[in-house]
């Protein structure tokens, strides 16, 4: 099995489609991802507030009962420890600190109970004014731990933590404050939004890669279709022209040379032969009358490579026919019929009869008709109407696509287009075929 070349174009295009899904896939997945991790940084930041909060709601209570002033017992640190235990164990909170404020109003403080007993009685900078505004008229305060000795073992953990702080009076009416430390969870937020986003979004976008696919490959098919067509039209030209080329040398090949090498001959009789003045006469003759229709033909091709700058639309449609007709010797009887009144430019007239040749020749070449009727006409004002007919074979236009495999019919349509025009076909299988051509009159 092998693949032709009309298939590469198409797989090359296909490739690339699917190399472009891909990049919009990789893109936009790593576009969301950043969204992704930014969002749940903020999200995480916000659970963990949130949780600081109900957490400093749920043990101020308890804690507000005991008396931080002084040491505590045994059994108050036991009544402590399992008001804390719940929250340290499931790992909604990381560490524990209760702070005494020292009456004085300096706002130094010291670590009355901590689930680390280790930092109990060490006393910490303190804290920022605004902070301990806050913290007085029963606010909480969430601050990002900072990396010094006071927080050692805190700041070391893998997890990301956030401070919250609670100000609450205990049972001897001591100022004191609440600290805790909470998990900011910001991988376990990307990973739960992310299975849930990601898949969706690039799924949908690989899914709609998909469904154009075949989109693509028509538009792959449709290129390379015109790039045939085109391909094919520069081809017909170079053929036309070489063609042309052909037509011109044979003529003068076999009629002008050969005629003039004649005229040439005779005259050369007369010049060289017996002295009889009616010999002479006879050749001269004969060679005079090789000249004029010579010179008639010379005239003729020189019209052919050189029209005239002005030429009636009649005189084109009749040249244009005969050229068809030429070198054909069971070329079909042509007739020309014109019957428009205005006189339409140059350039009209050019495009008129580059027209109504090639669909002369189609005629002339394929129909095997053994008529052949030009019609033009001006139904309207502005609007000028080209009818070819002949009575050869036809085709079944309902079966057949009328511009498909004939590069001379699709020739004529898209000049006809570009024209502003259009071209009808009607054809009926052994009786024969009408093309109409409408075309606008410029002004």
């Amino acid at each position: 099995m092998y693949r032709t070349r009309r298939d590469r174009p198409i797989r090359r295009l296909l490739l690339q489609h699917v190399a472009l899904v891909a990049l919009v896939v990789v893109v936009v997945g790593t576009s969301m991802s950043v969204g992704l991790l930014m969002f749940a940084r903020d999200d995480a930041y916000r659970t963990a507030e949130r949780v600081a909060e109900q957490v400093g709601v749920a043990l101020i209570g308890p804690l507000s009962g005991q008396r931080f002033a002084e040491p505590l017992s045994e059994n108050r640190r036991v009544e402590v420890d399992q008001a804390i235990a719940p929250y340290l164990t499931n790992g909604m909170i990381r560490r524990v600190k209760v702070w005494t404020v020292d009456p004085d109003g300096s706002g130094d403080a010291a670590i009355a109970y901590s689930d680390k007993s280790v930092l109990e009685g060490e006393r910490g900078q303190p804290l920022p004014e605004e902070v301990v505004e806050q913290v007085d008229r029963g606010m909480l305060v969430t601050l990002p731990v900072p990396d010094d000795d006071e927080h050692r073992f805190e700041s070391g953990q893998s997890a990301v933590l956030l401070e919250v702080f609670a100000g609450f009076r205990d049972a001897s009416d001591r100022a004191a404050r609440l600290e805790v430390y909470v998990p900011v969870d910001t991988a376990g937020t990307v990973r739960e939004t992310a299975t849930i986003v990601l898949p969706a979004a690039l799924g949908s976008l690989v899914l709609l890669g998909a469904a154009t696919i075949p989109l693509s490959a028509r538009l792959a098919r449709r290129i390379e279709r015109e790039n045939a067509e085109r391909r094919a039209l520069r081809r017909y030209g170079l053929t036309a022209a070489e063609s042309a080329r052909h037509v011109l040398a044979r003529r003068l090949h076999h009629d002008i040379i050969p005629d003039l090498a004649s005229a040439g001959l005779l005259v050369d009789a007369a010049r060289t032969g017996p002295d009889s003045t009616a010999q002479a006469h006879d050749l001269l003759s004969n060679a005079h009358q090789l000249l004029v229709s010579e010179i008639g033909e010379l005239r003729a091709i020189l019209s052919d490579v050189a029209p005239p700058e002005s030429p009636s639309l009649t005189d084109v449609l009749a040249r244009v026919v005969e050229h068809a007709r030429a070198g054909h010797a069971d070329a079909p009887v042509a007739t020309v019929h014109d019957e428009t009144t205005s006189e339409p430019g140059p350039q009209f007239v050019a495009v008129i009869g580059e027209i109504a040749g090639e669909l002369a020749r189609n005629a002339v070449r394929h129909a095997n008709a053994s008529h052949l009727w030009l019609h033009v006409s001006e139904p309207t004002e502005g609007q000028l109407l080209l009818k070819v007919r002949d009575n050869g074979m036809g085709f079944d236009a309902r079966e057949v696509r009328p511009f498909h495999g004939h590069i001379g019919l699709r020739l004529v349509a898209d000049v006809a287009r570009d024209n502003g025009g259009q071209v009808d076909i009607d054809s009926t299988a052994g009786r024969g075929t009408m093309i109409t051509l409408t075309l606008p009159v410029p002004r």
